[in-house]
């Protein structure tokens, strides 16, 4: 005895924390400091010096074990957590190192008897495992012990929100149920994984001694045969739970296919079993109670049944929605916002979503469709003037809120969305509102020049064209080179055409020429003013009318194109409806497009020599020309 290493009888269950331990060694080798025996003021303030040092001493040696134990706690489970890669919730299934981790947690954690500790972390384990069916069933063992209403919660979250055809949660809690007396309950749970899975609920249900339909009020279980029970179900004995030894009932064991005759039965199995055998069970005649306590066991079984045949046409429309969409979500890959550009299978996924789910005119799914893409695809603007222009049709306002949050937070360097902004605004009558995306896009990118165009023929239209050839002549100060030389002819043609005062013009083309002397379309321009004839205004429908009539003739598709080009430029400076600019830019890029495309160099040599620019964007509602020079 005195020399074995064994602690001393009646200690061997004792196991003291470590600093309580160290604390008794250091009690052998020096008194543990007291708390001061002298009388402590009322007021912390009129502590003195060594009365404060006394009891911060004092309370250090208090909490001492307190947070050794803490510290105790977080080094047993750091290496589970740490274990833990992805505590958020994915459809993509989690690796078998992630869900033997939590496994291996949660048993940790359960050995320790602390049930709120164990209730969180069950919570935290079933965000990332919540379609696991093995950890709702061992965190509803677990909580049986505890609270049996909170069981059936956990059960019910777990069959009729995240596992509806996983049938062995839904047995558990049929099982469940049955035994505190919720016979009703129970036969929720059976009908809803029969209505979700049909023949692997009857499989696994006769399999298991349990009735999958139970048209009588009894309890479950009982010997009591319905017209329909199966013969498994109808000869079990009172209060027996394992098979009958039967071939019907071996075979349906041992063989994993559905039971005869069920293969090709649609869900819901029981009314069209009950179609086939009897006529459809109607409501109760009989007058119901108020209150539903007040109900019969056969009544609640009518009323019940009732409700399931009711409802199988909506379940029946909403599965065939979910198959027909289900492609389409099982190609979104990053639902979520990343400022790394998304690939284009995804971007080709999400428009033939969107394209699927408005060809279906059902405006609420469409709206939120968009929502979710508009997550993910934040900073595409197609999908933003998509999103608008689906929203034109049916609220004016809300379009107006999305142009402003794609333009405003989005997509503030994205000219083409601003654009469609303006020309929206403008169209509908506010003018202030689309100066003000004009504005921003110009503060944001300056310097381009379907921006500048815009901004001056915009002024035009309302009145103000003094402040249209300001901005004119703003962009001549700003720009260089070659982009001068075209702004200085932008600047002239305002002048000549819309102010009728060409010596403005004229006087800035001279100085520009002085300043430049090898810009060949300066001179020629220069040249043609000695020829212009005053003209007190343009005939704009006259001059739309020669462009028709070029664009109806038998010239070639490139020619044709040039003309429809000429006619944007044209009406862009000259017209004073913003519908005529939209209608023919919307023909150019339907009609004339593809066509242009084949002389862009040849257009590129013509800008040179005439002093031009043909270039237009492409893509959506674009109601202006270049972006950049």
């Amino acid at each position: 005895m005195e020399t074995s290493d064994a602690p001393p009888p009646g200690e061997e269950d004792v196991v003291p924390p470590p600093v309580a331990e160290k604390e008794v060694q250091e009690e052998e080798e020096e008194p543990t400091p007291k708390p001061p025996t002298e009388p402590l003021p009322e007021s912390y303030e009129d502590l003195t010096t060594k009365q404060e040092a006394a009891v911060r001493e004092q309370m250090l040696l208090d909490m001492a074990p307190i947070h050794e134990r803490v510290l105790g706690e977080i080094e047993e489970v750091q290496s589970f957590e740490d274990g833990i890669k992805r505590p958020y919730f994915h459809v993509k299934e989690l690796e078998r190192v992630q869900l033997k981790n939590w496994k291996n947690y949660l048993d940790h954690v359960m050995a320790k008897k602390n049930n709120a500790k164990t209730v969180t972390l069950f919570e935290r384990c079933l965000i990332a495992c919540a379609l696991y069916e093995s950890f709702w069933i061992k965190y509803a063992e677990f909580m049986r012990e505890i609270d049996v209403e909170e069981t059936s919660k956990i059960y019910r979250r777990a069959c009729m929100t995240h596992l509806p055809k996983k049938p062995q949660v839904h047995l558990n809690w049929a099982a469940f149920e049955e035994q505190r007396g919720q016979v009703a309950v129970a036969r929720e749970a059976l009908a809803h994984i029969d209505t979700n899975m049909p023949a692997t609920a009857q499989a696994v249900a006769l399999a298991a001694g349990l009735p999958t339909d139970q048209p009588t009020g009894e309890p479950m279980g009982e010997g009591e045969q319905g017209e329909e029970a199966p013969p498994a179900a109808a000869e079990a004995p009172e209060g027996e739970e394992t098979k009958e030894e039967n071939p019907a009932a071996e075979s349906m064991e041992t063989s994993d296919a559905p039971p005869p005759g069920e293969e090709e039965v649609v869900p819901p199995p029981v009314a069209e079993k009950e179609q086939e055998e009897e006529p459809t069970p109607k409501p109760p005649t009989e007058p119901l109670p108020e209150s539903y306590e007040d109900l019969t066991t056969k009544q609640e079984a009518a009323v019940r049944e009732q409700m399931l045949l009711d409802m199988a046409p909506i379940h029946e429309r909403v599965l065939g929605e979910i198959e027909e969409v289900q492609s389409f979500e099982d190609g979104i890959k990053r639902p979520y916002f990343h400022v790394k550009e998304l690939e284009r299978v995804q971007l080709k996924n999400w428009k033939n979503y969107l394209d699927h789910v408005m060809a279906k005119k059902n405006n609420a799914k469409t709206v939120t469709l968009f929502e979710r893409c508009l997550i993910a695809c934040a900073l595409y603007e197609s999908f933003w003037i998509k999103y608008a222009e689906f929203m034109r049709e049916i609220d004016v306002e809300e379009t107006s809120k999305i142009y402003r949050r794609a333009c405003m937070t989005h997509l503030p360097k994205k000219p083409q969305v601003h654009l469609n902004w303006a020309a929206f605004e403008e169209q509908r009558g506010q003018v202030a509102v689309a100066r003000e995306a004009l504005a921003h896009i110009d503060t944001n990118m300056p310097g381009l020049i379907a921006v500048i165009l815009r901004r001056a023929g915009l002024e035009r239209r309302c009145g103000n064209k003094q402040q249209g050839a300001d901005i004119l002549k703003a962009a001549v100060e700003a720009s260089k080179g070659s982009t001068r030389d075209f702004w200085t002819l932008k600047y002239l043609n305002y002048t000549q055409f819309v102010l009728d005062q060409p010596h403005l013009g004229q006087e800035l083309l001279e100085a520009e020429v002085e300043a430049s002397q090898n810009s060949m379309r300066l001179y020629a321009k220069l040249l043609d003013m000695q020829n212009y004839k005053a003209q007190n205004n343009v005939d704009v429908t006259t001059a739309v009318t020669i462009f028709q009539k070029a664009l109806e003739s038998k010239l070639s598709a490139e020619e044709k194109a040039v003309f429809s080009h000429r006619r944007l430029t044209f009406l862009e400076e000259h017209s004073d409806s913003i519908e005529a600019i939209i209608i023919a830019y919307e023909d150019h890029v339907k009609n004339w497009k593809p066509a242009e495309k084949k002389r862009i160099e040849p257009m590129k040599d013509n800008n040179k020599k005439m002093g031009g620019n043909n270039k237009m964007g492409g893509g959506g509602r674009n109601y202006g020309g270049n972006y950049n020079n």
